[in-house]
């Protein structure tokens, strides 16, 4: 969730801290010309307001105990201005010979599905992205779809199916990214995206014009470094999970990233009842994988149900052994949830809060959404804070590795480019840094949960 701009915007917050009111009317006048007495008045004053309304806030924030999350924004601040300043590297030539192919590909496809389709009743053509005309043309071909949603298709073996699933995805890449995203690359080779330091209300950052945290692994392939450089990746190994263990305190759970196992291996063990990990099925690990991270984000049996291809009911058993074997991850889904309902708060183990308005007046459906939140909320919300921290060592350390700077952040990712014959070093480098912020945000207490981090180099992103 976006926040409201206008709510964090100067005039906003001194309204609400000071209760002063500032004239906003000249904020859209020509400033690189000759500047008006008026003009003066007005910068004086949005400058005047700075110390009192920093008085304001620190009293605010150390009254709400919140000095811990203050000092990871603050200390990451500079960081994600260094990164965004750095820029993305991006084969623009590269990507717009790729999508002439993809837009042929995409031509080729739609020709198919006018093959492959009953005739228009009407006697016209079909449109493909029509959902009415999409479920029209099953129907007449004797499939009755409840809708075009991808699960949908996957699972109809009709040939039109999977041909329409070919088709969109060549038009999102032809779409969505297309000369979109050709329009941000700069002179220099580079896109400068706006990187928004708090983008979501779990503390996540966010990135927009564009959106490179949403990239498509194709896209992704372009992200190249220049020549003599490289780009070293890395990523938090199952960190949501680790996080659930953690503040769970689950002790088989503990115990299998402590030896390094397979989780969903072990977890399909135990909710199986099979004796070997090695005798676990493809189908029963991919259902432990998705009850392992559907439950953090506070899914039910409908929607894990939907996920796996199964009924409810079937769902809900495999969720009943999931508990059987972490029973100590169930206890603390349900007094996460019931405190949240009690108090209207959740807190990530930093202690970021979000806190709720009066939920006697709350819905259902709000109350619903409130319970998934309290899952949800502590544990991506602790992912954010040790990434942020993450970046800030990187900064602070970066003479350490001189030369090597971040140009992505991704939820749990940070991808840093740097010189090619640094490569190993810089690895090294990243790796320590990213332990060193999310175990200063997680395990700050005992029990006391190992933090792992994969890495790698290469030349592009998507590689």
């Amino acid at each position: 969730m976006r926040f409201e701009k206008g709510r964090y915007a100067l005039d906003g917050v001194v309204r609400r801290e000071l209760g002063e009111e500032l004239v906003k009317e000249h904020q859209r006048s020509d400033w690189g010309g000759e500047l008006t007495p008026e003009m003066l008045a007005y910068a004086s004053k949005d400058a005047e307001v700075l110390l009192p309304l920093r008085e304001a806030l620190t009293g605010k924030v150390k009254r709400e105990g919140l000095e811990g999350v203050a000092d990871i924004e603050n200390r990451a601040r500079l960081a994600i201005v260094w990164m965004a300043h750095a820029g993305v590297p991006f084969e623009a030539k590269g990507w717009e010979e790729h999508l002439r192919g993809v837009e042929k590909v995409r031509d080729r496809l739609k020709g198919k599905l006018d093959d492959l389709a009953p005739d228009h009743p009407e006697g016209g053509q079909w449109n493909w992205n029509s959902h009415q005309q999409i479920l029209e043309a099953f129907r007449l071909l004797g499939h009755d779809l409840p809708n075009t949603k991808e699960k949908t298709l996957a699972c109809c073996e009709q040939p039109l199916a999977k041909t329409l699933l070919d088709y969109r995805g060549a038009s999102k890449v032809a779409s969505t990214y297309g000369p979109r995203l050709l329009g941000f690359v700069r002179e220099d080779g580079r896109v400068y995206a706006s990187w928004h330091q708090i983008g979501t209300e779990t503390g996540r950052m966010s990135c927009s014009k564009p959106n490179l945290q949403q990239l498509s692994p194709e896209v992704k392939s372009y992200v190249r470094a220049p020549g003599g450089k490289a780009l070293v990746k890395a990523d938090y190994s199952q960190i949501e999970l680790r996080i659930l263990a953690k503040v769970s305190g689950d002790p088989a759970l503990m115990e299998t990233f402590e030896r390094r196992q397979d989780l969903h291996r072990v977890t399909a063990a135990k909710m199986f009842g099979v004796s070997q990990e090695e005798e676990v099925a493809d189908e029963q690990r991919k259902a432990a994988k998705s009850i392992n991270f559907g439950l953090v984000y506070g899914r039910g049996p409908k929607s894990l149900a939907e996920q796996l291809g199964t009924e409810v009911r079937t769902a809900r058993l495999l969720i009943e052994q999931y508990f059987s074997a972490y029973p100590k991850v169930k206890d603390y889904l349900g007094k996460a949830s019931e405190a949240a309902l009690r108090t209207g708060t959740v807190m990530s183990t930093a202690g970021r809060t979000r806190r709720f308005e009066d939920i006697s007046a709350m819905s259902k459906a709000q109350i619903a959404a409130l319970r998934r939140e309290a899952t949800n909320f502590p544990i991506q919300a602790t992912c954010a804070d040790g990434l942020k921290l993450a970046l800030a060592l990187l900064f602070e350390r970066r003479d350490e590795c001189p030369g090597a700077t971040p140009i992505l952040a991704v939820h749990d990712e940070i991808v840093v480019e740097c010189d090619e014959g640094e490569a190993e070093k810089v690895e090294a480098c990243l790796k320590k840094a990213m332990r060193d912020g999310m175990d200063a945000v997680i395990n700050a207490s005992e029990p006391h949960v190992p933090i792992e981090v994969e890495t790698s180099v290469s030349q592009t992103w998507g590689d």
